[in-house]
């Protein structure tokens, strides 16, 4: 009953974030972003996951990226193998080499009981005009349950 319960705030929390961060309408797509998680051990209000990230843009060559995503909130369980998949809008359809590198705040929301479903909404990168909007769900195996403002730092 426990899991259920989780599972349906959690449903509740990623139709949220995605509803109330649709990108402003002056921003285009530019690209998919997509991000090989590592495995992580949440604690009840901090976790912090380390990632490899490819970008395809719509225009030009595929760019590559470290990154760093930590979460305040409610963070517990443990997840390996996860993917996070990104729709990127910007100001304009060309932008230059690296130009997601920056930081990117917003909320999240996951749960998983061997597979798992998450989300993450988050604007930031070159003057805060980048948006990253979740694509599909992240994909996860574990035991987890997480829900709070998440930050990702691209290099």
């Amino acid at each position: 009953m426990k899991i259920r319960v989780a599972a349906i705030a959690t449903a509740a929390a990623i139709a949220g974030i995605a509803a109330a961060s649709a990108p402003a309408s002056a921003a285009v797509e530019v690209g998919v972003l997509t991000c090989q998680i590592a495995p992580s051990i949440g604690y009840v209000v901090l976790s912090q996951r380390e990632m490899r990230c490819r970008f395809e843009p719509h225009y030009g060559r595929p760019q590559f990226y470290r990154a760093r995503a930590g979460r305040v909130g409610i963070d517990l369980g443990y997840t390996r193998d996860a993917v996070m998949v990104w729709g990127v809008y910007a100001p304009t359809r060309h932008i230059g080499r690296h130009a997601l590198a920056g930081t990117y705040a917003g909320v999240s929301a996951g749960v998983a009981a061997g597979a798992g479903l998450g989300a993450n909404a988050l604007v930031g990168g070159s003057h805060n005009t980048v948006a990253l909007q979740p694509l599909s769900a992240e994909g996860s195996m574990g035991i987890s349950l997480a829900l709070g403002v998440t930050a990702l730092e691209l290099r």
